[in-house]
């Protein structure tokens, strides 16, 4: 996803109501600040989140986690954005919102998938099909690699 992209998505998120987190569970604002790596949730949810190691994951809470897609001049690298959740939670107290959560994530594909043009693109040697904005594609052709 590009930055013109993903400032139409941030716009979306507000407009939905989610909250976007860091891993420490402090609220960010993806406009105001480059944070690689958060968790995508509901407000409802914030009191249900728990911390473990000082850290806040998906894989065991009620969130979806979102990494954003960066270029890598230097390194002549593009960081793939990805959309992550997990459905199978330990804690019975959580279990009964996986449904909605699920919902949620589906939400946010469709919206991805209706913005981002699924198409073939050069990575290195390879083709591949992916989800891949317009103005990402010159990086391929400067031999870019999408990790």
């Amino acid at each position: 996803m590009d930055k013109n992209t993903e400032k139409l998505f941030i716009g979306y998120l507000k407009e939905a109501d989610y909250v976007v987190l860091d891993s420490r569970g402090n609220l960010v604002d993806l406009c105001e600040n480059d944070t690689f790596y958060v968790l995508i949730t509901r407000k409802e949810y914030l009191p249900l989140l728990e911390m473990k190691a000082d850290r806040l994951s998906a894989s065991d809470n009620l969130a979806i986690e979102y990494l954003r897609s960066n270029v890598l001049e230097e390194e002549k690298r593009v960081t793939r954005g990805r959309l992550w959740m997990s459905n199978c939670f330990e804690n019975s107290r959580i279990e009964q919102y996986s449904k909605a959560l699920n919902s949620d994530y589906n939400a946010l594909s469709r919206w991805i998938k209706k913005n981002i043009p699924n198409q073939n693109y050069s990575d290195g040697e390879m083709i591949v099909k992916g989800y891949i904005s317009n103005n990402l594609l010159p990086y391929t052709e400067k031999g870019f690699f999408f990790i």
